[in-house]
């Protein structure tokens, strides 16, 4: 990237003497010492940042731009970070000259990189006392190795050269410490999202950002996002290259510019939030890379393109009002007012959260043709005369007599019921007359009997009947409805011959409802869809469910129905299915060895102080091995095995075995847990360490005095 250089003219007179400012040579360790230590708030974040970008600039230096680089995360079984790119490789001279002096950049003739400090390949310095560099030029494999020495200055050793037809490129190695693993993997989820196009890594990466992509005349613009929660709101970033910054709004407001033309960010900005995409050479950075350097020449930038996006957005959500119903326009305005965006003048009567409605009187000026409720908390139905502009707002004509609990209804309808001596035909003449007054047209107007209906459960029956004479009916799901709506409940169970086993799973049915306790949703149809789902993507199957119908005039013996209550199977037959998999016995028994702590244990560490064989190093390495295999497990195997081992009677105890004897021996680990204890995450490892070691010779020494 081209520098931004801004010229000076110095008018000085009368100096005596002048000298020049430069850089000490006895203190040049030092200096690298602050360019490697102090430059970087985000150490890790620095790494990838820099060694990503350069190898995204590699590539394009040699036309190879829509060529993804190769990004190898650190894992336990390997914990080494790898960026590898396709681009011209280093010749000898090349890398002596870029890795062994600050300051030396091959990227300042042109837009081509974002690269251009000479600062971020040395990076890796800022983690770690040493990384490697392998690259690939001219017929040759070379492989370095960048080490800090005594001098602090830091050298490069080749180690390895030889002749090589691979393609040429160069790949960065750097050893990872165990511990930050997962921050690697976060930190490149967060960084490589933005890059176009995205690296061959080993870990899921999110698409890109999310939201509205705007574009004029063939250029984007950015993202807008259009969430309207209060945590997103003011929320910009820029990417300038593969690089993203984040915006700082309180830098920008109103600039007064060097030619004397006036800027301004727009208002609703700070209600907003999106990506804004620029060219190489936009904006100025600081020496980190971390943030954005607000320059006059980035704040212009920035001003005008987060304007330039809005304006855009709110001129597509805006773009054929005319041609939306009077309903469809208010949710639309509705929309673009919830983000803070300006409203035109001609559309402010539709900018309104809710309409009152106005039912007609009668004759007597008393009472309204027409009743307005809507169901509330309580599931029963309240008077309520205003309509709330949301997509999920519809009115509901009464046309049933069934009762109106059995109806699938939302809190957003209002239901629209007749008065006494008011026909069908007058309550519609009535919902017209109201829609056309307040300015609604278009709104959804549903009809209550093409809604779908259940009985509502009846109250226990009396009496007793035997269950061999009960119907039995076997459960099969309709695959056009997998999530049991919009058709009768009746219709997911067909009737069938079936001889009572005591294998059997079954459910008690009421007007095909289930009244006992099934799972944590209460509700059986629920349930039993998600156990299905959770079966179906361990490969499993539920078994069939019998269903016996309960009658108030034949109410049944349940101490004689065989098989077991599906409520009851849950926690037995579910839990023995699930083990069957194949993996699930490992899963279990990394989580009742603390797979699932937050963090891995500092083992080196702990070594370093403690030995190989002691017992907290030994219990140290169960714990990471455990988390290993949690690592390794998918969402669905691990989200069967801990629905397993709750509902299973033998809970995990983290104080049982190993832990149990080194609570007892060590106590001040049991507080607050297995983590403190090892200090995973705490700034006091060597306090935790010593407490270890004096327990340890005070254990000894009162072994020694018994054996006396």
């Amino acid at each position: 990237m081209i520098p931004q250089v801004q010229e000076r003219t110095i008018i000085s007179g009368g100096a005596r003497a002048t000298s020049s400012f430069e850089i000490s040579k006895d203190d040049t360790a030092h200096i690298m010492t602050i360019l490697r230590d102090t430059l970087y708030s985000d150490k890790i974040m620095a790494v990838l940042r820099e060694y990503g970008a350069n190898a995204w600039d590699a590539n394009r230096m040699v036309g190879k731009g829509d060529r993804p680089i190769k990004v190898t995360l650190p894992t336990l079984a390997d914990p080494t970070l790898r960026i590898r790119d396709y681009g011209p490789g280093l010749s000898p001279e090349d890398v002596e000259r870029i890795y062994t002096k600050y300051g030396a950049s091959t990227k300042r003739e042109d837009n081509l990189a974002v690269g251009m400090l000479g600062i971020g390949s040395k990076s890796g310095f800022a983690y770690s006392d040493s990384f490697a560099v392998t690259t690939w030029h001219g017929g040759r494999r070379r492989e370095y190795v960048a080490v800090i020495d005594e001098t602090q200055k830091g050298r490069m050793d080749l180690l390895l050269d030889v002749a090589s037809d691979d393609e040429t490129g160069v790949e960065i190695s750097l050893a990872v410490r165990p511990q930050d693993i997962r921050e690697f993997e976060t930190r490149a989820a967060k960084l490589f999202q933005h890059f176009v196009p995205q690296p061959k890594i080993n870990c899921a990466l999110p698409k890109g950002p999310t939201g509205k992509r705007l574009e004029v005349d063939g250029k984007v613009l950015g993202v807008m996002n259009e969430s309207t929660a209060w945590e997103d709101k003011g929320k910009w970033t820029a990417v300038m290259g593969c690089v993203p910054y984040r915006i700082d709004l309180n830098q920008l407001g109103r600039l007064n510019s060097s030619n004397g033309e006036s800027h301004e960010v727009s208002r609703c900005a700070s209600q907003l939030g999106g990506v804004l995409y620029f060219e190489i050479g936009d904006l100025t950075v600081a020496a980190s890379r971390e943030e954005l350097k607000y320059s006059e020449l980035t704040r212009i930038n920035l001003i005008a393109r987060i304007n330039e996006l809005v304006d855009e957005y709110v001129k597509q959500m805006l773009a054929g009002l005319d041609q939306l119903t009077q309903w469809e326009r208010r949710l639309r305005i509705r929309q673009v007012s919830g983000m803070g965006l300006p409203i035109p003048t001609d559309q402010k009567q539709y900018d309104t959260s809710y309409i009152t409605l106005k039912p007609t009187k009668d004759a007597l000026g008393k009472e309204s043709i027409v009743t307005l409720t809507t169901k509330n908390y309580r599931e029963s139905f309240s008077k309520n005369e205003t309509l709330r502009i949301d997509r999920t707002a519809r009115f509901v004509v009464k046309d049933d007599k069934r009762t109106l609990k059995g109806f699938d209804m939302g809190s957003g309808d209002i239901l629209v019921s007749p008065v006494a001596g008011t026909s069908q035909f007058l309550v519609m003449t009535e919902l017209k007359r109201m829609i056309k007054a307040e300015a609604i047209e278009g709104v959804p107007v549903v009809m209550l009997s093409t809604l779908p209906w259940t009985a509502p459960p009846r109250s226990s029956p009396t009496g007793l009947r035997d269950a061999a004479k009960a119907k039995a009916q076997l459960l099969k799901l309709n695959p056009t409805t997998p999530d049991f709506g919009g058709i009768p409940l009746s219709r997911h169970w067909d009737v069938v011959s079936h001889a009572a086993s005591d294998k059997d799973v079954y459910v008690v049915l009421e007007s095909y409802r289930v009244n006992s306790h099934v799972g944590p949703t209460g509700d059986f149809y629920e349930q039993y869809m998600a156990d299905s789902r959770l079966l179906k993507d361990l490969g499993l199957t539920l078994p069939p469910v019998i269903g016996y119908k309960e009658m108030t005039s034949k109410p049944l013996d349940l101490k004689k129905i065989k098989g077991t209550d599906y409520g009851k199977w849950r926690s037995t037959g579910l839990v023995e299915l699930m083990k069957t998999h194949a993996k699930m016995k490992a899963v279990l028994e990394a989580i009742e060895n603390g797979g699932e702590t937050s963090y891995d244990v500092d083992v080196v560490m702990l070594e370093k102080h403690l030995g190989n064989d002691h017992e907290i190093v030994l219990l140290a390495h169960k714990i990471n091995d455990a988390r290993s295999v949690i690592r390794m497990a998918d969402n669905q195997l691990l989200r069967a095995a801990r629905y397993v081992r709750q509902v299973t009677p033998d809970k995990v105890d983290h104080t049982a075995g190993p832990r149990k004897d080194i609570m007892k021996r060590y106590p001040l680990l049991a507080v607050p847990g297995i983590e403190a204890a090892f200090g995973m995450y705490s700034s006091h490892k060597n306090l935790w360490v010593d407490y270890v070691l004096m327990v340890d010779v005070v254990n000894m020494k009162g072994e020694k005095e018994n054996a006396a």
